[in-house]
């Protein structure tokens, strides 16, 4: 019988010699078989990520961070699941939280003050959030069955809000310049 197995991988320039006084906060939570944590990554934030109840097998989690002040975290429960988050810049903020089996969620972020939050709940879901610039915020919310969701911002202090509920819906944001605001909410 195969053992299930979670993996984490931490990347990033000396982050062995941020601990304990950090300048760079990382926090990275990836359930195994029989797991319990009473955590809240982004509660120093104020940002509210939905933590599942913990547990699963398979769940792989990246997060590769290169600047200052950047923060990432991502809690998974369920199978399968992969969440990959990469940070360039300073004051980069970006969270995922899955629950299912077979989700797929990244977070691309470049450039400064950016927020990115990514919640998938349900099985073979997929969403991307790419941000490039300064001041942008991105949020995705969705729950079901094989739905995709993906979001590129370039430029400055441009918002996309997406919710989604219900099988194989699909949404693409894709904002250029300065000041977009855009939501999405659908459902069936």
């Amino acid at each position: 019988m195969r053992k299930p197995r979670t993996d984490a991988i931490i990347r990033g320039r000396g982050w062995r010699a941020l601990l304990p006084a950090a300048a760079i906060a990382i926090w990275l939570l990836s359930a195994g078989q029989g797991a319990a944590a009473d955590l809240d990554p982004f509660d120093e934030l104020g940002l509210l990520l939905p933590a599942p109840e913990l547990g699963g097998y398979g769940n792989r989690a990246t997060i590769t961070q290169s600047g200052s002040g950047n923060l990432a975290g991502s809690i998974q429960a369920g199978a399968t699941n992969e969440a990959l988050i990469e940070q360039q810049g300073v004051m980069l903020r970006a969270g995922i939280s899955q629950a299912g089996a077979g989700n797929w969620a990244s977070i691309q972020q470049a450039g400064e003050a950016q927020i990115a939050i990514l919640l998938q709940s349900g099985d073979l879901n997929q969403a991307g959030i790419i941000q490039n610039g300064f001041h942008n915020t991105a949020l995705v919310d969705q729950a079901g069955y094989g739905n995709s969701a993906d979001v590129r911002q370039f430029g400055n202090h441009n918002y996309a809000d997406v919710s989604q509920t219900g099988s194989g819906l699909r949404t693409v944001v894709i904002q250029n310049g300065d000041g977009n605001h855009a939501i999405v909410r659908q459902g069936n």
